[in-house]
C-alpha cells in the first residue's frame, strides 16, 4: 500500500489525537489538583511528551512494514501476537471511551433530545465512511480541520483577553515548581496520544523525519492546553473553574464583543463534532489496518465495519452515567494510557537497542578473511 500521509497531515492527526478530548476534560482535572497554577502543568508534562515523541519516532524508523512486524521481530511470533491482540482490544476500548466522552459532553451542554445510541451511530457512521474512503480521505480531513480549528482557537484567545482578571493567577508558584512534578507526570499521558502514529507506519511518507511533526504536535499541544487553562483561571478564578464539568466550554460561552459576537459555544460544538469524527476515524483505521496485518489481509476495509459494530455498543454500555465516566477519567485512565503508550513501547525500544547492539557485536567480532 502506498505511503500517503505527509508531514503536515501526520502533525494534524497527532494534534487532534492529543487535543480532541483533553481540552474538554483536562482543565478541570488540573485545576482541582493544583488550583491557580494549573496552567503550568501542560508545559511541565509536555517535557515528558517530547520524550514520548522521540520514542515514537525511533519506533517508526525501526520497521517500515508496520507495528505487527516490529513486535513479532522483537519478541517472537506468539508473544508478539499476544501484545498485538492487547493493542487491538485497547484500540477498540479507547475509541469507545473517546466517543462516549464526547457524546456525554454534547448531551450535557446542548439541548438535544436524541438518544445516546442515535448520536453514537451518527458519529460512527461518519467515521466508518471516512475510513472506507481510504487513508487520504482521513488525512486530508484532519489537515483541513486543523486550519479551521487553529483560526477558531486564536479568535477565542483574542476575544476573551479583555474580560480576564490576571489577579486570579496569584500567587504564582508559591511553593516552587517541584510540588507540581507529580501532577506533571500524571498528566503526561495526554501526549501519549501521539503514539497512534506508530501504528500508521506503512502510510507515513517520510518515516525518517517523522520526529518533526510529532515533536511539533506536542509543542503546540502544550501551548494550547497551557494557554486555555491559564485563560480559564484568569476568567473564572480557580474555585469557580473547578466547579464546572467543562470549563473550556463555559469560557467560550462567556465571550461577547458588543452586540454582534456572542454564543460562540455553538461553533465550538460544531468544531468538536469534526474533532471527534477525526479521532474516531483514526482509531478505526488503526484497528482495521492492524487486524488486517495479523490475519494477512491485503485490504483493511472489510474490517472497518466489524470494528465499528463493536465500538458502538461498547461506547454506550461502558459506563452507567457521566459521574462514573468522570471518576474513571480522573483516577484510572492515565494509568491505562501510560501502560500502552509509554511502558510497552519503551520495552520494545529497549529490546530493539539490545538486538542492535548484539548484531553489531557479532559483526565486529567475526573473523575476517585475509587474502
Amino acid at each position: 500500500m502506498n505511503n500517503n500521509i505527509s508531514g503536515l497531515q501526520l502533525y494534524s492527526i497527532s494534534i487532534f489525537m492529543i487535543i480532541a478530548t483533553a481540552i474538554l476534560y483536562e482543565p478541570r482535572h488540573m485545576i482541582q489538583m493544583v488550583q491557580n497554577n494549573a496552567w503550568v502543568l501542560p508545559f511541565l508534562s509536555g517535557i515528558w511528551g517530547l520524550l514520548f515523541a522521540g520514542l515514537y519516532a525511533q519506533l517508526i524508523k525501526s520497521d517500515p512494514a508496520g507495528f505487527v512486524s516490529l513486535v513479532e521481530s522483537l519478541v517472537g511470533k506468539w508473544a508478539g501476537r499476544v501484545i498485538v491482540f492487547l493493542y487491538l482490544a485497547y484500540t477498540l476500548f479507547h475509541c469507545a471511551l473517546s466517543l462516549r466522552l464526547f457524546t456525554d459532553f454534547v448531551l450535557s451542554v446542548v439541548d438535544v433530545f436524541l438518544p445516546v445510541s442515535v448520536l453514537t451511530a451518527v458519529f460512527l457512521g461518519a467515521s466508518a465512511w471516512a475510513v472506507r474512503r481510504g487513508v487520504p480521505a482521513v488525512a486530508r480531513l484532519s489537515e483541513l480541520c486543523f486550519w479551521g480549528n487553529s483560526l477558531f482557537a486564536l479568535v477565542i484567545l483574542l476575544a476573551i483577553a479583555r474580560q480576564l482578571d490576571w489577579h486570579n493567577l496569584l500567587p504564582v508558584l508559591p511553593g516552587g515548581i517541584l510540588p507540581l512534578a507529580r501532577g506533571a507526570w500524571q498528566h503526561a499521558y495526554i501526549y501519549g496520544e501521539a503514539f497512534w502514529a506508530v501504528l500508521l507506519v506503512p502510510f507515513i511518507a517520510n518515516r525518517n523525519k517523522a520526529h518533526v511533526p510529532l515533536l511539533v504536535s506536542v509543542l503546540f499541544s502544550m501551548f494550547w492546553l497551557g494557554s486555555f487553562t491559564l485563560f480559564i483561571i484568569a476568567y473564572f478564578n480557580h474555585w469557580l473553574a473547578a466547579a464546572y464539568t467543562f470549563p473550556f466550554f463555559s469560557l467560550v460561552r462567556g465571550i461577547y464583543l458588543g452586540e454582534f459576537i456572542q454564543r460562540l459555544d455553538i461553533l465550538l460544538v460544531t468544531i468538536w463534532i469534526n474533532n471527534t469524527i477525526i479521532k474516531t476515524s483514526v482509531l478505526l483505521l488503526v484497528f482495521a489496518h492492524t487486524a488486517a496485518a495479523v490475519v494477512h489481509l491485503r485490504d483493511y476495509r472489510p474490517l472497518v465495519l466489524p470494528g465499528a459494530l463493536v465500538v458502538g455498543p461498547l461506547s454506550i454500555l461502558i459506563f452507567n452515567n457521566i459521574a462514573a465516566l468522570q471518576q474513571f477519567y480522573d483516577r484510572l485512565l492515565y494509568l491505562a494510557v501510560l501502560v500502552f503508550t509509554v511502558a510497552i513501547p519503551l520495552v520494545l525500544f529497549l529490546i530493539s537497542l539490545w538486538r542492535r547492539g548484539e548484531s553489531h557485536a557479532q559483526k565486529t567480532g567475526s573473523p575476517t578473511a585475509c587474502s
